[in-house]
C-alpha cells in the first residue's frame, strides 16, 4: 500500500508542476513619478572581474541587459550597464572605478557603445544587483546588435576606467538568448 501512495504523490507533484503558468523572460516596470515604462529581461548577464590586489574574495561586477523605454523623450531600446562591487576599498584607500568605456567582445569581435549616465535616460534603475551599486550607464542598441549578442557563444567585456586601468570582465551567469526578442 505504501508504494501506491508514493507513486500517487509523485504523479500529483508532476502534474502540479506541469499546470503552472510559464514565466515570461521579460519584466515590465512603471515609474509612477515620470510615467516612463521599462520592459527588460528578467535575468541580466552578470560579468565579473577579479580584484586580487584589493581582496582575495572581493569582485567587481558588470550587469548588462537590454531595456526598452517608452513614455519619455528617450524612448527606444538601450543596453543598461550596471556596476557593482563586493570589494571594500576603504581598507586599501582605493577608489571605485570611474568607467569611461565598455567594449563587449561578442564571439571575439569587439562591440563598442556610446555611454550615457542612465539617470539622463530614465529616472529609475531597471535592476537591483544586490551588491554595492556604484554606476549605471545606457547605450542605444540596434536589433542587429541584440541578435548578435543573443546568438553568441562567448562574451566578455573590457572596461576602460579614468585611470587607464582596463579590467576584463568574464561571464559569471545570466543568459542572452532572449535578448533578440525584446
Amino acid at each position: 500500500m505504501a508504494p501506491r501512495i508514493v507513486v500517487a504523490m509523485t504523479v500529483l507533484a508532476i502534474m502540479a508542476g506541469c499546470g503552472g503558468q510559464p514565466v515570461s523572460p521579460f519584466v515590465q516596470q512603471l515609474d509612477e513619478s515620470t510615467g516612463e515604462s521599462l520592459l527588460r529581461v528578467r535575468d541580466p548577464l552578470r560579468l565579473v572581474a577579479e580584484q586580487p590586489a584589493l581582496s582575495r574574495v572581493g569582485k567587481d561586477y558588470l550587469f548588462a541587459m537590454p531595456v526598452s523605454v517608452s513614455g519619455s523623450d528617450e524612448a527606444g531600446t538601450y543596453l543598461w550597464f550596471g556596476f557593482g562591487s563586493t570589494t571594500d576599498r576603504t581598507l586599501t584607500g582605493a577608489s571605485l572605478p570611474n568607467v569611461k568605456q565598455i567594449v563587449l567582445f561578442v564571439d571575439g569581435t569587439p562591440m563598442t557603445f556610446d555611454l550615457r549616465d542612465w539617470s539622463a535616460i530614465v529616472a529609475s534603475e531597471p535592476f537591483d544587483p544586490g551588491v554595492v551599486h556604484y554606476a549605471s550607464f545606457g547605450a542605444r542598441v540596434t536589433q542587429s546588435q541584440l541578435r548578435r549578442i543573443a546568438a553568441a557563444t562567448g562574451i566578455s567585456a573590457y572596461v576602460t576606467n579614468a585611470d587607464s586601468r582596463s579590467p576584463v570582465y568574464k561571464v559569471a551567469g545570466g543568459a542572452v538568448s532572449d535578448w533578440a526578442s525584446l
